[in-house]
Formats: C-alpha cells, structure tokens, sequence
C-alpha cells in the first residue's frame, strides 16, 4: 500500500491522505513525499517546482485584515499584504458592532428626550450650554440628526453638562431609541450591512 498526499489543484494546498494499491493509481495532484506537521495559523502547501512542501502562513479562517479602518476577508494564504493590519475575526466582529453603533442617529428632538432631559437638564439649560462654546454650538445647528459618532457625544464634551454618562450609556441608548442606515463601504472591502431599526 501507498500513502498518496493529495494537494488541491488550484492553491497547492494539503487536502488529504490516501491509500493506493499502485502507484499508476495515485491521483496527478498529489505527491508520497510526507506533508509536514503545521501549526496554528498555518498550511502546507506543495511546491511544483521543487516537489516539495512548504509550510504557509494562513490566516484565511481566523482573521481579516484592517487598512484604514475598513474590514477586509482574506482570501489567499500566505502573509497579509503590506500596510493592512492583522485582526482576529473576533476583533473585527466587535469593530463591526462599533461602526454600526456610530452610524446610529437620532432627531435632535430625541435626542433631547432620551439623553438630556432624563439627566434633569431644561432645553434653555442645553442650549445655554451649548452656546458657550462655539465647536459645540456650530455642530447642534448644522447638524439635522445628532449621529453617535458625532464628535459632538465625545465624553470630553458631553460630560460637561451630563458629568455621570459613559459611552457605553450612550451606546445603549442610540441602540434603543436611534435609526440605522446601511453603508457600504469600498467594493474590495466587506460591506457592513445595517438594517433599520426605530
């Protein structure tokens, strides 16, 4: 009996061990020279030219690269590409939920509703507050919808008329009472789908 190592005839890459009775039974992609024992992140992958294995990076199934804050699958083995940075999928799930939370919105009406005035504070106390710092001031008028991401909710900010909020209190309560819109991003990036939820 032989032991055949079978390699896909696209990537190269081990797929699995067989058995033959003769060698003019061995399949053409596959070879009887041994894979090699890889490790975590890792393939081996069968060199044509030198008809022997090769030991690969692989981050196909555990993580996806990052440039420029957008979200990339990664398609091929071997090392990521220069300037993208390597994330685990578990990483890049939480970035995912981080986006979507950003592009949350809500009217300025609600937003009165919902964060300010639960916090003991008058509309005349808001926009006093408000009016004495032109940033501020700039951004409430020109803005229709106050998004989370709004530099207007950093905490820097906020805490100065609600001192106790956190951005976690606020990120629930965009995720309870604010609207989402989908946005895509780059064709060669991983579109972040977000429903519509009131």
């Amino acid at each position: 009996m032989i032991t055949a190592y079978l390699y896909s005839k696209e990537s190269n890459e081990f797929q699995a061990s067989q058995m033959f009775d003769k060698d003019d039974l061995i399949p053409e992609n596959s070879t009887t020279k041994k894979v090699p024992m890889v490790g975590v992140d890792e393939v081996a992958v069968f060199d044509k030219e030198t008809s022997k294995w090769k030991v690969v990076k692989d981050y196909r199934f555990t993580h996806k690269m990052i440039k420029d804050n957008e979200i990339f699958n990664i398609e091929n083995y071997g090392e990521i590409p220069d300037g993208y940075e390597l994330i685990t999928n578990e990483e890049a799930e939480k970035l995912y939920e981080y986006k979507k939370i950003q592009m949350l919105s809500m009217t300025k009406l609600d937003f009165f509703k919902y964060v300010v005035s639960p916090n003991g504070i008058s509309y005349n106390e808001l926009k006093q507050i408000i009016n004495s710092d032109e940033d501020l001031s700039a951004q409430w008028e020109l803005c229709s919808r106050v998004y989370r991401y709004n530099s207007f909710l950093d905490i820097e900010n906020i805490s100065k008329f609600i001192p106790d909020i956190t951005s976690e209190m606020l990120d629930d309560i965009f995720k309870t009472y604010g609207t989402a819109y989908e946005v895509p991003q780059k064709e060669d990036g991983i579109l972040t789908q977000i429903s519509s939820e009131i």
